[in-house]
């Protein structure tokens, strides 16, 4: 991604490079949109058509007026380019009515190339057996087509897919690719990492979250997901008096459809608005209450609203009905079954009655496989069944509706995909987590593909296109047949 901007800060061009995007160009404006929906208000398309480059070469021209949140209102002219099998995105966004002719040119005027430095091609080898649980094998051993993941680890190389950590697959049951890259780590610093470094998941902990609470569940710790919230917070009665807030239920936790008033996206993290923000600070001593007190905004199960104080819930819940500390619970009926000992896991606050169930999990990429690999496998491992199927099945179903872009909904804190490729439709699950991090499920592929990632900085809908890129261009189509 190049990235430019006046010396004001005013005037910003933007460059990205998407690969494989196998989609048509005149979808530019369903895609684009419902991501300027998130991030500003008042939008107006002035049009949207297609053109070409003096080469010839697609392209696809929109502008619009809009608003972001906290900023002044600008035009933005967005021109994407297709070549070589990628999208090329340009965007160029100066104050309302400051797109002159002389701007407006500098789309056409860019010399547009995919090519890349040159870097030596990644020489594959199968992982090593490290007595850690993973069987391994050769990517033909499997009936992968070996030349498409080689492909994948050589654009990382090259820097096509940016400040990667590590790339994994698992098919079949067994590892059968193994990448670890240089990058920097979430306090900046650049790491070569290894196999043996814990990574920061970020919101891929919910997905473990979410997995604690079906194992709670299926031992009769939490009688189902139907139980009302006000049951787990007898403290908290008032409270949860109010309004809808009596019919909140757990599985309006773990779908994110509490209704409770709660925007952490509007605002960046260090924004005094971000009610994150004032949970981190001053309400720091006394977050239950404060997150509980929210008013509702919608009724419960109505609407879709990330909030990962919800995910904070879910592990408070934890430890009130099995009487164990969340960790504690998850070293016992998780981690040691499946062989998983290098990991971090702690609390928000100084009295450690918030459990960073949200976000807060450090784990080995190989570890976060065993993850994928327990849901694909229908919740057993290495023969021990860990985690019931018929939670599994509930959990990774669509219980809420998003925006049809990379995921088209929400389970119980897993994102919910549907790719297309050849004519194809693989459906399929995800744990995201900011930056870059992912663990990707196809259950009728019996695959399974993670990555690590420290794209801290960049936008979250160019690091979501990334990662589909990934998957969509090179994984499937080592997996699927060509017939």
């Amino acid at each position: 991604m190049f990235h430019a901007e006046s010396p004001s800060g005013i005037t910003v061009l933007r460059i990205s490079i998407i690969p494989g995007m196998d989609i048509p160009l005149k979808n530019m404006r369903s895609i684009f949109l419902p991501l300027l929906e998130r991030a500003g208000q008042n939008i107006k398309v002035f049009y949207d058509k297609a053109t070409r480059l003096k080469d010839g070469t697609p392209t696809r021209e929109m502008e619009i007026e809009w608003e972001p949140y906290g900023g002044l209102k600008l035009n933005t002219l967005i021109v994407i380019a297709e070549r070589a099998g990628s999208w090329i995105s340009i965007s160029l966004s100066a104050p309302k009515g400051g797109l002159g002719k002389d701007l407006r040119k500098i789309p056409y005027s860019l010399d547009i190339r995919t090519e890349h430095p040159h870097v030596s091609e990644y020489r594959y080898s199968i992982p090593p057996v490290i007595n850690d649980g993973w069987s391994t094998a050769h990517l033909i051993d499997v009936n992968m087509d070996e030349k498409k993941p080689i492909e994948m680890v050589t654009n990382i190389l090259n820097g096509t897919y940016h400040d990667i950590h590590s790339a994994l697959i698992v098919k079949d049951g067994k590892l059968v690719l193994e990448a670890y890259f240089t990058g920097q780590n979430r306090e900046g610093f650049t790491v070569a990492w290894t196999r043996k470094d814990a990574h920061r998941i970020m919101s891929v902990t919910k997905s473990f979250t979410a997995t604690l609470i079906g194992i709670a569940v299926d031992k009769g710790f939490i009688e189902g997901s139907d139980e009302k919230l006000i049951s787990f917070f007898p403290d908290h009665q008032k409270i949860l008096g109010e309004n809808n807030k009596s019919e909140i239920t757990l599985k309006h936790l773990l779908t994110m459809t509490a209704g409770l008033a709660w925007d952490e996206s509007t605002y960046l993290y260090n924004d005094p608005r971000n009610p994150f923000y004032i949970l981190l600070g001053p309400q720091r001593h006394n977050m239950i209450n404060y997150i509980l007190s929210r008013p509702m905004k919608s009724p419960p199960g109505s609407r879709f609203s990330y909030n990962s104080c919800l995910s904070m819930l879910l592990g408070a819940i934890l430890e009130k009905k099995t009487g164990m500390k969340f960790v504690d619970f998850a070293d016992q009926y998780l981690f040691k079954p499946m062989g998983i000992n290098n990991y971090v896991w702690g609390y928000w606050d100084v009295g450690r009655e918030v459990p960073r169930t949200g976000a807060g999990l450090r784990l080995r990429p190989r570890d976060m496989a065993k993850l994928g690999y327990l849901y694909a496998n229908k919740g057993r491992w290495k023969g021990r069944q860990i985690l019931s199927s018929a939670y599994i099945e509930d959990a990774t179903q669509k219980h809420s509706s998003l925006y049809p872009m990379w995921t088209t909904g929400y389970g119980y804190q897993w994102w919910i995909y549907r790719f297309k490729y050849k004519n194809k439709i693989i459906d399929g699950y995800a744990a995201n987590g900011w930056g870059g991090q992912r663990i990707f499920v196809f259950p009728a592929l019996d695959l399974v593909v993670v990555f690590t990632a420290g794209n801290y900085t960049i936008p979250h809908n160019q690091v979501y296109a990334m990662m589909y890129s990934m998957v969509h261009a090179f994984v499937l189509p080592s997996v699927i047949s060509e017939k």
